[in-house]
């Protein structure tokens, strides 16, 4: 924690993470969850969406309840107006004051990226979009 994801829009995609504890062999037996990570850009505007954890049938040690996620999305110019999840406005911020920062975003005009930060519940849904 924090999990950083590099997305490079290119219609829409998906990809599911997999997590397990990264020792034993209880993946075998089901000890292990994924997550479900899309973006879209085919409407015009970028939307990420991160789906709720699934475990496949035992929870894992070290298996998180919550976690920072760090959307660093490339190829974006010129800067977004807004950025929102879940249809609320993420505050705006510095590139300075991101770091430090518990949510929000900013856009880095030298490498045409938008930086997103929030956490979220292992067990509920988002759906960032640069506005």
């Amino acid at each position: 924690d924090p999990l950083t994801l590099d997305v490079y829009p290119a219609g829409s995609t998906s990809y599911t993470l997999y997590e397990d504890d990264g020792i034993s062999e209880g993946y075998l037996g089901g000890a292990y969850a994924t997550t479900k990570l899309s973006s879209d850009d085919t409407s015009g505007r970028v939307v990420v969406r991160i789906g709720a954890q699934a475990t496949a049938r035992y929870a894992f040690a070290g298996q998180l309840c919550s976690r920072t996620y760090v959307l660093e999305i490339h190829g974006q110019s010129p800067a977004p107006a807004a950025v929102t999840r879940d249809g609320n406005p993420e505050p705006a911020s510095s590139a300075a004051a991101f770091a430090a920062a518990v949510e929000g975003w900013y856009y880095d005009g030298a490498a045409d990226t938008v930086w997103v930060k929030f956490s979220l519940a292992s067990t509920a849904t988002t759906s960032v979009s640069l506005e």
